[in-house]
C-alpha cells in the first residue's frame, strides 16, 4: 500500500506529503468523481495535516452536494478530491471542483512550500 492510500485509510496526510502529491498530479474535473473517492480538507487544529474522507453520498443533501462516511457535507464545485481507481494508470487521480483556486488546502499548501 502506496502512502496516498494508506493516508486514505488513515484519514489523514501530513501536509508535505500531500504538497508533493499535488505537485505532481494534474488535475481532472470532478465529472469522474464518484461515492468512494476521498476529499480533502483541513484539519480543525493542526497546519501541517489535511484531513482525508470517504465520500458515501453524491448529490446528496442537494444536487451538487456530496455526503462523507463521517457525516460531513459540502458542494463539490470548490473542493479538491482524490481517486483512487486500480485498474488504471496512474491509479491516484487528483480531482478539483470549479473555484478549487480558493480553497484552503491550497493555501496551506502554498503557505508550506513558500516557507
Amino acid at each position: 500500500m502506496d502512502i496516498i492510500e494508506q493516508a486514505c485509510k488513515e484519514g489523514k496526510i501530513g501536509i508535505k506529503d500531500f504538497s508533493e502529491f499535488l505537485i505532481w498530479k494534474v488535475p481532472r474535473r470532478t465529472h469522474i468523481l464518484d461515492i468512494g473517492d476521498y476529499v480533502v480538507h483541513p484539519h480543525h487544529t493542526e497546519k501541517n495535516i489535511v484531513c482525508i474522507e470517504k465520500i458515501a453520498e453524491l448529490d446528496s443533501p442537494e444536487k451538487g452536494d456530496f455526503v462523507t462516511a463521517k457525516g460531513s457535507t459540502g458542494p463539490i464545485q470548490g473542493n479538491i478530491f482524490i481517486k483512487i481507481d486500480k485498474n488504471r494508470f496512474p491509479y491516484h487521480a487528483l480531482l478539483v471542483g470549479d473555484s478549487a483556486d480558493n480553497n484552503s488546502v491550497y493555501s496551506l499548501v502554498k503557505e508550506y512550500l513558500h516557507n
